[in-house]
């Protein structure tokens, strides 16, 4: 299994569980052929695009059972809204699939990476979780992905910066979704033709996925500046306390820590 190693995308930070930012161990070897790495980006490609997008019930999730619904329970006891986090959880439609070189929609205000791999993407009405990364992770290690979600939302609200993230149309999200291997290979591909000015402002091109790219490229200069190092240092700390304390300390303390760590006011 991995160790957990989680950048975050908003400020270009490691926010690490174990060490410093590190390349994968289960990288495969590259398959010698005239153009090899094309050729392994392709298999790759398709491979991803045979993964189908499932809907995730957290409640049947280890990770979620196991470390982080004990931490919720504790919380609701002593305040029905659990500092927000139930709404947090049970507003959002969680689904698997495969996130592979997708350009993220402009209403996910938050991308999770390790290793220039999506984990996970968050938005007002939806969690999406890349299947394969999220599985090759330990029990324990998902949980801190659950939660590292839930802490930034926290902090992203403290902050104000979530109004902007309205949700965009269900026809922009199905046209990320549905994206197949020979598409996710054109949106990567740095030789392929500029498109021509103002193609993309056509409603009938709107949905091409180079437009899709084009366009998720203004949310994503926004996502950059959203979090400080401050705030992905404090993020790591809050979920590394609540990973150890939370289940079984008493809810003015856990507001002092989360205050303490800027996490909520």
């Amino acid at each position: 299994m991995k160790k957990m190693v989680l950048p975050v995308i908003g400020a270009l930070f490691c926010l690490q569980f174990v060490a410093g930012c590190i390349d994968s161990d289960q990288k495969s070897s590259a398959v010698r052929v005239a153009d090899g790495r094309s050729h392994k980006n392709g298999q790759k490609a398709l491979k991803e695009a045979a993964i189908p997008t499932k809907e995730f019930d957290f409640r049947d999730d280890d990770a979620y059972r196991i470390y982080v619904d004990p931490i919720v329970a504790n919380i609701t006891q002593q305040e029905k809204n659990a500092l927000g986090l139930t709404s947090l959880i049970k507003t959002r439609a969680w689904k698997t699939m495969s996130l592979y070189k997708k350009p993220v929609p402009a209403e996910f205000y938050f991308t999770l990476r390790s290793d220039k791999t999506d984990i996970a993407w968050i938005a007002p009405a939806k969690l999406w979780i890349d299947k394969t990364t999220y599985e090759s992770y330990l029990t324990e290690d998902r949980a801190k992905i659950i939660l590292t979600m839930m802490m930034t939302t926290l902090r992203l609200e403290t902050k104000g910066l979530l109004k902007g993230f309205e949700s965009d149309s269900e026809e922009a999200t199905e046209a990320v979704e549905g994206l197949e291997g020979s598409e996710v290979l054109a949106l990567t591909n740095p030789k392929r033709k500029p498109l021509p000015k103002n193609l993309c402002k056509n409603p009938e091109m709107a949905n091409l996925p180079e437009c899709v790219a084009i366009g998720a490229d203004t949310m994503e200069t926004k996502r950059k500046k959203m979090l400080t190092e401050d705030d992905v240092k404090n993020i790591k700390a809050s979920v590394d306390y609540l990973m150890q304390s939370g289940r079984n300390s008493k809810l003015a303390d856990i507001k002092i820590k989360l205050k303490e760590l800027t996490i909520i006011d």
